[in-house]
């Protein structure tokens, strides 16, 4: 048999459909693949293997032009049989020195499912929006795709990057929003008899779970939301939803439930975003408590530096958490600077943490309040390093670092700080 013709993409080919001879094909542009005279060989290559059997017509050459017909080609490999689906290859001679041109009527080779898949769309009514007005899908503060409002209707038809997957839907300046989880369904959204937030959507089994769950402890005190998220984790640890909860959780839950629960999480879930982040959580937190000795850590300041909190050591010192976007923390910032003007020439500094994920906003805080201590941030949000160390929850927060190292007090702000400075550095 002649083997000469097939070049390298054609061996290519050939390899593809013997490593995965369960995976059916239909008809492409193979010419663009590997070539014309190439793609001829490949054929017979496969029948002589034993690849591909009950080639009906084989091929020939006639006055009309090259034929080559293939129906229900059989592709078998070790125990397994799957059908083929039709070729059809056609082409004309191009000129008098017998030269082929070879051509395929079809756009694909290769069809990894012989079952068209399923994609994400979202189709929804809604009311009082004007025509021409922009909805926007986002995913961790980035859009995904954006439609126009026509008759308060309006459909998305997006590539979800993952499923199941946590959107958000809003408008422009988020006035009306609701976050929901998407799947690869055809999905509905329905807010013409209830506001936008409160919208019945359906075609996401995870999304009916945790809409379920959240009208059920939507008014309860946080002490009995928090019994039956924990709940929920616990008896959902297949569930996408559940693994999400134990994420955001897991610093305010503390370490050692945290730890229980992750251990009941389905390998998928471990293994998700999620999961990813709560390990990371478990492996880092220390949860250093008063009269421990500080953990140390190292962190990037404004200018890219790693400044690491042991290097202030002989100092007092107060370990700042706060962010450019906290109200509380610039709120109280003003105080705290009348605070290091005054105790700092007796040897107090504060290393500041930042919980930011925007430089800009980050570096514009710090000028802005006049805030000439030390900062630091890796730029992660809530999944800062050293707030996941520490155990940070909430900010503002803070831990008072006595000169050799021992933590001495804890979200200690205002007057109480000031009281404490005065007793330690008389």
């Amino acid at each position: 048999m002649k083997k000469k013709l097939i070049n390298k993409k054609g061996k290519h080919l050939i390899l593809k459909i013997q490593q995965n001879p369960y995976k059916s094909i239909t008809t492409s542009s193979a010419l663009d693949f590997c070539g014309k005279d190439s793609f001829v060989e490949i054929i017979k290559h496969l029948k002589y293997e034993g690849f591909i059997e009950d080639c009906s017509q084989g091929y020939q050459l006639t006055s009309k032009g090259y034929e080559f017909k293939t129906r229900k080609a059989i592709l078998k490999k070790y125990w397994g049989y799957i059908v083929v689906t039709t070729i059809f290859v056609a082409g004309l001679i191009a000129s008098l020195n017998g030269s082929i041109d070879l051509f395929l009527k079809s756009s694909k080779l290769f069809n990894e499912d012989e079952n068209p898949k399923i994609e994400f769309s979202l189709s929804g009514k809604i009311n009082g929006f004007e025509n021409g007005t922009l909805l926007f899908l986002s995913h961790n503060n980035s859009d995904l795709d954006s439609t126009i409002i026509k008759n308060n209707s309006f459909v998305f038809d997006t590539k979800l990057i993952s499923s199941p997957i946590q959107l958000w839907l809003h408008n422009k300046d988020f006035s009306s929003y609701r976050a929901f989880w998407a799947e690869n369904n055809s999905m509905t959204f329905d807010a013409t008899k209830t506001d936008f937030r409160n919208a019945e959507i359906t075609g996401s089994e995870s999304e009916n779970l945790s809409y379920s769950l959240y009208q059920k402890i939507d008014t309860l005190p946080r002490n009995e939301r928090r019994k039956m998220e924990i709940e929920f984790v616990r008896n959902n640890p297949t569930s996408i939803v559940g693994v999400s909860i134990l994420s955001i959780y897991s610093t305010t839950w503390g370490k050692e439930k945290t730890n229980e629960l992750y251990d009941l999480l389905s390998t998928e879930n471990k293994n998700s975003e999620f999961g990813k982040e709560i390990k990371r959580y478990l492996e880092l937190n220390k949860e250093p408590k008063i009269g421990d000795q500080f953990v140390d850590f190292e962190s990037e300041d404004q200018n890219g530096k790693l400044n690491k909190l042991s290097e202030l050591n002989g100092k007092v010192i107060l370990l700042e958490f706060w962010a450019s976007w906290c109200g509380p923390c610039r709120q109280e910032n003003p105080n705290l600077v009348k605070t290091y003007n005054t105790f700092n020439p007796k040897g107090f500094e504060i290393f500041a943490v930042s919980l930011d994920e925007d430089k800009e906003s980050w570096l514009k805080a710090i000028e802005m309040d006049n805030l000439k201590w030390e900062h630091v941030s890796d730029l992660k949000g809530n999944r800062n390093e050293a707030s996941l160390i520490y155990g940070i929850n909430g900010i503002p927060d803070n831990f008072l670092i006595s000169e050799n190292g021992k933590i001495i007090g804890r979200n200690l702000r205002g007057d109480k700080l000031n009281q404490k400075l005065k007793e330690i550095l008389k």
